[in-house]
């Protein structure tokens, strides 16, 4: 269906959108697994962001040939270690400290549940996504002459 997606984007925003470098993916839960797994398979996408999704499926002997961003909660640090293993391009993995799952959605802000959305500061978090996204596309897509951000401080952890 993310073909359907990105063919409408084509068709409607082709005079706006400059995608001749390639279009970037990102993704929460299994939206982020399935931003690994376009990835993957699709020569047309050439980055991608997973929010904290579990890699399932078949991928032995595959290797990610895309710049890809992992960005993980405690509880799901060992179930992605193919983002940092099986990679010929660059990969960026990082572990939010305190942060759950349901965190990396919007509940962070609308049922601010530390349990259930994790320790975190809530703008904090929003603030670096937001730099991690822009710095991302902005270096892959856009082939700015900047690195991409990694967060330094005791909020995150860096993994690879």
């Amino acid at each position: 269906r993310f073909r359907i997606v990105l063919d409408e984007i084509k068709r409607r925003f082709a005079d706006i959108i400059n995608l001749e470098r390639g279009v970037g993916i990102s993704g929460h839960s299994i939206g982020g697994a399935t931003a690994y797994y376009v990835c993957m398979h699709d020569d047309e996408f050439t980055c991608g962001l997973n929010l904290d999704g579990m890699l399932v499926g078949h991928y032995e002997g595959m290797r990610m040939k895309k710049p890809f961003y992992q960005i993980s909660c405690e509880d799901a640090r060992t179930t992605v270690s193919r983002v940092a293993l099986d990679a010929d391009a660059p990969v960026y993995w990082e572990l939010f400290n305190g942060m759950k799952h349901m965190g990396f959605a919007d509940m962070i802000f609308m049922v601010p549940i530390k349990s259930v959305v994790g320790k975190m500061d809530p703008m904090k978090y929003h603030e670096y996504v937001c730099k991690i996204h822009q710095s991302m596309f902005d270096t892959c897509l856009k082939c700015a002459p900047f690195e991409v951000f990694t967060p330094d401080d005791g909020y995150v952890r860096k993994l690879v």
